[in-house]
């Protein structure tokens, strides 16, 4: 009778193909920290130590990196999302490829963690003493100073009464004719 050998089953994941441990994971900053608001610009920055590298940025449930960058010497990069919306909310981590062994990876290092909150439109209204703007029309900047969405209207004014002479008139004030102002008349002073 022969005897069956236990079945085995031996799972691992490892994210990258060629990830090696001899180069350690990144570190990785998130500023302004983890909740903003949509149209927001964020910055992520990516360090190891001091190797020449390009890096890798990941964001969790993408196969592929989503932006790369070559260290700016001293083995850091600086990664910008520009005008984030709630669809780039997520885990963001970062690799690294020594530039002598591009074939090799490091494995991935700490996560940071993006919130994107939706912002309302603001709301602007006339009244009679003139333009309303909602409190949600005031936002805050990254540097905690405050800033105030400006709006312009246009409001139309009466035209201007022509005068008796309206030939001085019409030089002086043409208003919204598509025809040329009349030539100036050498009998007035």
């Amino acid at each position: 009778m022969a005897l069956a050998a236990p079945h085995r089953t031996v799972s691992y994941c490892c994210p990258l193909p060629h990830a090696d441990v001899r180069y350690p994971p990144s570190s990785i900053s998130l500023h302004p920290e983890q909740h903003v608001g949509t149209g927001t610009n964020v910055t992520i920055r990516c360090w190891n130590k001091d190797y020449g590298a390009t890096f890798l940025l990941h964001k969790d449930g993408t196969s592929a990196p989503i932006q790369r960058q070559n260290s700016s010497g001293g083995g850091t990069a600086t990664f910008t999302l520009f005008g984030v919306t709630p669809a780039d909310s997520g885990t963001y981590r970062c690799s690294y490829r020594p530039w002598r062994y591009a074939s090799m990876s490091s494995p991935l290092g700490d996560s940071v963690m993006l919130e994107v909150t939706p912002t309302a439109a603001p709301q602007v209204g006339l009244n009679p003493m003139g333009v309303h703007l909602s409190p949600n029309s005031v936002h805050g900047d990254p540097r905690g100073l405050p800033t105030l969405s400006c709006f312009a209207l246009m409001l139309s004014t009466p035209q201007t009464q022509p005068t008796r002479n309206s030939k001085s008139a019409s030089r002086k004030h043409p208003g919204p004719r598509s025809e040329p102002p009349d030539p100036p008349d050498p009998s007035d002073p």
